[in-house]
């Protein structure tokens, strides 16, 4: 885990300087850039391949030191003259069998050694930081599925959009996306903002209230914007960035790292939306700006969502997208 880590800010801040150095470069190539550290922290800190020398060579046990302690010469009657101290039955009168007993006693006694006792058991450094890090993982785990019920809640009452021309528009924008998987369309009145949800059964949830006001140009936006999530998976890569983060919960520089994957993922989406708005930025923007002022809660980062209030975090911040990609 150090190793990993010591790696991983390495790589942050090679990944850092060339994002600086090539401010100008798209988003798909920042993207990229940031991508690799992803990859990293999926990989082990070191790999072994049967090229290498190491891979051929047969492992050395090591060294075991043995260390014998000298047995001292026995004085006086073994146990053998114990014994046969013990089984005469013809000895001499003159012989006094209470001294060898207490002579045998102390010799024996000498020979056990002093009393062991048992030193008291501490936990080692290593100990210690192993718990925190699991600690800090069920922590991790506790917020992101009070999130995750959160947003489920939200989602109780929602059900599928029926309106045939709210259902044609999803089709033309899936067609202009080619899109051939099923995305089924979703209202949802407790909802704060659009999010797009689920691996295998993808649908993206709308709020009531955004259905029945935006215009159907901004309509037309906010669905683009979550196809074209859908598109690029950006789901996968949100369950692998959740995945990384609660193990690397210690490590800055991977929050960083996370953060700036799903900002450079946002302006690549940006631009794929204003591309086939045929870069008609006061529409998105409007579109963007009516359905944040809709919702009522703060986005959280949650396993399975991707939604469009991100973008609007990030214009919050100072980043804003450079509108000019394609799908190519």
């Amino acid at each position: 885990m150090v190793g990993m880590s010591w790696q991983v800010t390495i790589l942050v801040a090679v990944v850092l300087l060339v994002s600086f150095l090539g401010q100008k470069a798209s988003p798909r190539f920042r993207h990229l850039l940031w991508c690799l550290v992803l990859l990293k922290l999926c990989l082990p800190p070191s790999l072994a391949f049967v090229t290498g020398i190491g891979h051929w060579l047969p492992s050395t046990p090591a060294a075991h030191i043995e260390s014998r302690s000298e047995t001292p010469a026995p004085v006086g009657p073994t146990v053998d003259t114990v014994g046969d101290i013990s089984s005469s039955t013809t000895a001499p009168a003159d012989t006094v069998v209470p001294c060898t007993t207490v002579f045998l006693s102390s010799t024996l006694a000498k020979a056990a050694g002093p009393e062991v006792r048992k030193p008291t058991v501490q936990p080692s450094w290593s100990e210690i930081m192993f718990g925190v890090w699991i600690a800090g993982m069920v922590g991790m785990i506790g917020l992101l599925s009070l999130q995750y019920a959160r947003i489920r809640r939200s989602l109780l009452a929602s059900r599928l959009v029926g309106d045939p021309k709210i259902m044609s528009l999803l089709g033309e924008i899936k067609e202009n996306l080619q899109v051939k998987s099923h995305v089924r369309l979703l209202a949802a009145p407790r909802l704060a903002s659009p999010i797009l949800m689920g691996l295998l059964r993808p649908r993206i949830v709308i709020p009531a209230d955004a259905l029945k006001e935006l215009p159907e140009r901004q309509l037309k936006a906010v669905i683009l914007h979550e196809l074209a999530h859908f598109r690029r998976r950006d789901l996968w890569v949100n369950w692998v960035q959740v995945i990384l983060q609660t193990i690397y919960w210690f490590h800055p520089l991977v929050w960083l790292a996370n953060f700036r994957l799903r900002q450079e993922g946002e302006m690549i989406v940006d631009d794929l939306v204003l591309t086939y708005l045929e870069g008609d930025h006061q529409t998105y923007g409007t579109s963007l700006v009516n359905v944040v002022k809709q919702a009522a809660r703060k986005y959280l980062l949650a396993p399975g969502y991707v939604g469009i209030v991100e973008t609007m975090s990030l214009l919050c911040i100072g980043a804003t997208p450079t509108f000019g990609g394609s799908f190519g």
